[in-house]
């Protein structure tokens, strides 16, 4: 009885639908407790996200192809192709555990025991900033966008060169 009730925790059914349920995307993205199961974060979860993300943005991309090869007819030469399932799984991967994981541990380091009428926030708050553009430099150079990149360094180091001597 304690399995199937854990079973039935894991994987709740809608009885109205008869459709499994699953986390939300919202404006924030998808956001749970990392557990097993549709209804917690999981490798699962983020793999089949991003595989719906994939078919909806190539749905409305109709004159790019997932794959292409030699055999592909003359009127698809002018095709763009998509990236490969591999590349594509190297950007998830980038993204949630170099980029979304760390941001979300610096706000919640930020967001931790503040007291505005204390310096130290000031100062925490400060440190975490510059996390923040370090990470979303090396964002910038993952994704090949130079321009990110060299703002947020910009960014950064026009701060560090103000607070110099400071800390």
């Amino acid at each position: 009885n304690n399995a199937k009730n854990e079973l039935e925790s894991l994987f709740p059914w809608n009885t109205n639908e008869n459709k499994e349920k699953r986390i939300g995307f919202g404006t924030a993205g998808l956001r749970a407790k990392m557990k097993p199961g549709p209804m917690g974060m999981n490798d699962l979860v983020v793999i089949q996200t991003a595989q719906g993300l994939a078919r909806y943005c190539q749905s409305l991309l109709p004159n790019v192809s997932s794959t292409t090869t030699d055999d592909d007819d003359d009127n698809d030469n002018d095709r763009e192709s998509l990236p490969t399932d591999e590349e594509f799984g190297q950007v998830i991967d980038y993204f949630v555990r170099d980029h979304l994981f760390p941001l979300i541990e610096i706000q919640e380091e930020m967001f931790k025991d503040v007291d505005p009428f204390n310096e130290e926030t000031v100062i925490k708050a400060y440190k975490c900033t510059q996390k923040q553009n370090a990470i979303m430099e090396k964002f910038g150079a993952f994704s090949k966008n130079e321009a990110m990149r060299r703002s947020f360094e910009q960014s950064r180091l026009a701060r560090e060169e103000k607070t110099k001597g400071m800390m």
